[in-house]
């Protein structure tokens, strides 16, 4: 469970960066409403997993860095 807990939001940040590379590898012309929408997304997955693991931390009663 811990493993797909995290995973899942890596492959969301991977798959939204690879598709943006792709555009731009291929000189598609991304707007800004899409940039705005793909950044809202790795943010929001990004959160996931930092809050996934303050509360992985927490409750084994560990600290960050520990």
């Amino acid at each position: 469970m811990v493993s797909h807990d995290l995973r899942n939001p890596l492959a969301v940040i991977q798959g939204v960066a690879q598709l943006a590379q792709r555009r731009l590898t291929k000189g598609i012309t991304v707007d800004s409403g899409q940039l705005q929408t793909q950044l809202t997304t790795i943010v929001e997955a990004t959160t996931k997993m930092k809050d996934f693991i303050h509360d992985l931390l927490s409750s084994g009663g560990l600290q960050p860095g520990q």
